[in-house]
């Protein structure tokens, strides 16, 4: 989770907003935030994000087969 939070962090910095409102953008930030909100919530309906999370390494597969 550390490494998606890392890129994702460093991808904001240099992209800003045309990185967080693009679709990549806001699928990553659904990817890792029920991580951090579980931290310190008990919040099961967040389980239905981890299909976000399944999504966002299999975009990074499909990047790294294509180039």
């Amino acid at each position: 989770m550390a490494v998606f939070t890392i890129k994702y962090v460093v991808r904001l910095y240099l992209g800003g907003l045309k990185f967080a409102g693009s679709f990549f953008g806001v699928v990553d930030l659904l990817a890792i935030l029920p991580f951090y909100l579980s931290l310190g919530f008990d919040l099961r309906a967040l389980q239905a994000f981890r299909l976000l999370r399944l999504i966002r390494v299999l975009k990074e597969i499909f990047a790294i087969v294509v180039f």
